[in-house]
């Protein structure tokens, strides 16, 4: 029996609907109901015309059909701020869609796809400035026709895994990869070129020019967000000792990064970046320059893949595959066992 997966778009022509987060069938089988958390939105999909289209139309042509959601979807529903999962109810007749930034459960009448009323569970009555920046962070309505919010590249308030080109005019060129918010408040300045000075202007009008191609956020609703994104923690770190205390092999490693002198670049005062762009020769054929910020390296092994265009997919490669004339560091002369060392210290950071 043959198996895989077939990749479908949920989305209109001219809206999309981000997020895609909960999904369960109706007691018959007959309904999927899927939430998007970043467009406050509830899907109905008819499992028969799902059928019938993955039938008519080539697995391989499936992801780039635009036509296919007016094909399946029956009904698109409101909810409230963020809806991550639905549950369908013993009885079949309704279901339950968690909003999880505004603390109720939205009720759907399953028979008619309605919704039916609102539960609220005894949230705050005040909305605090972190709430309200974190609603914004997960709302896509300040997007063009909805396409995604700051949650779809940074889900988990972290990263994607993927490196994009988004503000070229030359397809293909300055890729760069997707950056952690953890942590992120006190290691400006920001973007890879290092041209935002502070997070008011990457969040403000440079995502409103470059990536959601409108107005963006007003002051308000930019301060919230901001608030929000510099509150945002490094989580904890797993391969360090509750007591602080390093490994043989993290200690040989820790060695090695101030006798390299990477402490030059990457300074242990100041999140491990000296915040400031520099030219390590590391540009490829593809960059317009090879100026780059130089990343802060907190929490460094949770955030592949690595180098700026996102070419090494593991901390080994930095140094293995992708620094040939030892210009990301004097690496060559390291043993494999060095290196390994090395990398567990970093893993401590």
């Amino acid at each position: 029996m043959h198996s895989g997966v077939t990749q479908i778009l949920l989305d209109d022509i001219d809206r999309y609907y981000a997020g895609v987060d909960g999904a369960a069938f109706t007691s018959d089988g007959r309904y999927v109901l899927l939430t998007h958390s970043e467009a406050a939105t509830v899907s109905v999909i008819d499992t028969k015309l799902l059928g019938q289209r993955l039938r008519r139309v080539p697995a391989a042509d499936l992801p780039n059909r635009l036509d296919t959601a007016r094909q399946i979807v029956v009904h698109r529903l409101p909810t409230q701020s963020n809806p991550t999962d639905v549950v369908v109810a013993p009885d079949g007749r309704s279901a339950y869609i968690v909003n999880r930034l505004d603390d109720s459960l939205t009720v759907l009448d399953i028979p008619r796809f309605q919704i039916r009323s609102r539960i609220d569970l005894g949230g705050p009555k005040e909305i605090s400035v972190l709430r309200r920046g974190e609603q914004l962070f997960h709302d896509a309505k300040f997007c063009f026709q909805g396409q995604f919010a700051c949650a779809t590249c940074h889900p988990d308030d972290h990263i994607d895994g993927v490196a994009w080109n988004l503000e070229t005019p030359q397809l293909g060129r300055d890729r760069v990869a997707n950056r952690t918010l953890r942590g992120i408040a006190e290691t400006a300045p920001y973007k890879w070129n290092g041209h935002n000075p502070d997070l008011e202007t990457q969040c403000g009008p440079r995502i409103a020019k470059f990536l959601f191609h409108s107005e963006g956020f007003n002051a308000k609703q930019l301060a919230d967000l901001v608030s929000f994104i510099k509150s945002i923690p490094l989580s904890p770190n797993r391969h360090l000792a509750p007591d602080g205390q390093l490994t043989p092999a993290q200690e040989r490693g820790r060695n090695i990064f101030f006798q390299k002198s990477c402490d030059t670049c990457h300074t242990p005062a100041t999140h491990y970046t000296a915040k400031v762009s520099s030219d390590v020769g590391t540009a490829s054929n593809y960059d317009t320059s090879g100026l780059l910020d130089i990343p802060q390296l907190d929490r460094i092994y949770e955030k592949p893949p690595y180098l700026h265009n996102g070419e090494a997919r593991s901390l080994e490669e930095i140094w293995t595959l992708y620094n040939p004339a030892d210009k990301h560091g004097v690496t060559s002369d390291m043993s494999k066992e060095q290196l390994n060392d090395l990398v567990e210290f970093l893993k401590t950071l």
